[in-house]
């Protein structure tokens, strides 16, 4: 929920899949798993594993994930030692990087052929992972209670040809943050708080905002302030992260529930049905106006074109995408739904666990990831970190300090309106061509040419998956 960095070099991954799938299967399954005794017939509680007892064999399993704050990574290694203590035989391998590094990690070890037994990627990546042969499908160790307890966009996300290719670890949603001190002294009217993401102001209110905003930074003495901070995803400023933020200016465009030929249905859902085209669906007329609409928030100066971090907490910008932990005691502030024009959408991209396909361990592997996803263990690390759960019962049991407030029932409601990345085997190559094509429009380029030659760029790169 926080505006972390995405993976590193989104080029990097794409020379991981594209090394992998020499050798893929884009529709390869996997052998049934052998049923267990499972949940609550175990050594320790492992959830909702279902799958056979754990070996008895000495075995190592490796864990590569992003290293996360002192008190989160210690909630996290504490069941990582508890399942060691239950299995003694088993010794667990964390690996802990920083989260930009994750891509390159990743690449070297695919190159290598010793991809970690469990590795942190995330649910927008699920379809390149499948073509790549990267992953097992690890939900076939679950029971069908514990896969439906994932939030129904997440499970939607990594599900495909009936399997989970992935556990999403939390749900990242994107509201607006604003400083109510700087909209009062604007005399700017403090946007909805309700926590219905269909209340929230349209574009066009919010543009009023800005415009309102940027005359009284002008005219006050505050003319190093923005109306809005930029974005803090990816590596930051425009273009810095198509999946999580801007494509939503593409996608409010559209609804999903639209013919499926009409451009609302096409600018919403970002790809044809096979996947394997964008002609239509990212260069469309109601797309090349969400993408002007993106484009006048550097024109009329209400958000800078480079990047500088924390710029919502330091109170020099007045608006920010966030979430329930965005905010400081410093100042007051509060949370709005993300602006709608057809439709409100927030992009559901989330930190995933997934196992690896060439994993001579998986079954370990899942078990371990049930104890990992624990109910107890799951609500005190996101106590802790302070971010929405991924799966319903975690939610309901979060300390009612925290799930009666305002922010959290806001954000918890967002979560309904967040949706996946459009499924297809080049997401990597669609996702760098649009950060690309996203930060020229920030620049000044004109529209309908750039997304025309996007649409083309990544057709042709798309081209290659067709079998």
């Amino acid at each position: 929920m926080s505006g972390r960095r995405l993976w590193g070099t989104v080029a990097a991954i794409v020379a991981v899949i594209m090394l992998a799938a020499c050798s893929a299967n884009a529709e390869s399954g996997s052998d049934p798993v052998p049923a267990g005794p499972g949940p609550g017939h175990y050594k320790m509680d492992l959830g909702g594993y279902t799958g056979p007892e754990i070996t008895k064999d000495r075995i190592t399993l490796r864990l590569m994930r992003q290293s996360w704050s002192d008190d989160a990574n210690a909630i996290f290694d504490a069941q990582v030692q508890a399942f060691e203590k239950a299995y003694p035989n088993v010794t667990v391998k964390q690996e802990l990087v920083p989260y930009g590094d994750l891509s390159t990690k990743l690449q070297t070890y695919v190159a290598a052929g010793n991809v970690p037994d469990i590795v942190m990627g995330r649910s927008d990546f699920v379809s390149a992972y499948r073509y790549g042969d990267i992953v097992a499908p690890v939900g076939d160790y679950f029971t069908q209670a514990f896969r439906a307890d994932f939030t129904a966009a997440l499970r939607t996300s990594v599900t495909a040809d009936g399997h989970m290719w992935a556990l999403p670890w939390e749900h990242q949603v994107q509201l607006l943050a604003y400083n109510k001190d700087v909209f009062k002294k604007a005399g700017v009217p403090l946007p909805p708080n309700s926590t219905d993401p269909n209340d929230g102001w349209t574009a066009e209110q919010w543009f009023s905002a800005f415009a309102k905003l940027r005359t009284w930074m002008d005219n006050s003495g505050h003319k190093r302030m923005w109306p809005l901070a930029p974005s803090g995803f990816g590596n930051g400023g425009p273009g810095s992260n198509y999946a999580q933020l801007e494509s939503t200016w593409i996608r409010m465009q559209g609804a999903p529930d639209a013919p499926k030929e009409s451009d609302e249905y096409k600018a919403f859902t970002g790809v044809s049905p096979d996947g394997l085209s964008v002609d239509g669906y990212v260069n469309n007329p109601l797309a090349v106006a969400g993408m002007k609409n993106y484009q006048k928030l550097f024109t009329q100066r209400w958000t800078p074109t480079d990047y500088t971090p924390d710029m919502f907490t330091s109170q020099t910008a007045a608006v920010d995408v966030g979430g329930i932990n965005k905010g400081t005691d410093e100042f007051d502030w509060g949370l709005t739904p993300l602006p709608r024009v057809k439709s409100v959408v927030s992009s559901n991209a989330s930190d995933s666990l997934i196992i690896s396909r060439t994993s001579e361990h998986p079954a370990e592997a899942a078990a371990l990831l049930g104890a990992l996803f624990t109910t107890d263990l799951k609500v005190k690390w996101h106590t802790t970190w302070g971010s929405l759960p991924s799966q319903q019962t975690v939610i309901k049991q979060m300390p009612s300090k925290i799930r009666r407030t305002e922010k959290f029932q806001m954000v918890t409601n967002m979560a309904k309106a967040t949706v996946g990345a459009p499924k297809t085997p080049g997401w990597f190559e669609y996702f760098n061509q649009m950060n690309t094509t996203v930060r020229d429009i920030a620049l000044g380029a004109d529209v309908q040419p750039s997304l025309d030659k996007a649409a083309s760029d990544i057709d042709k790169q798309l081209a290659k998956y067709k079998k």
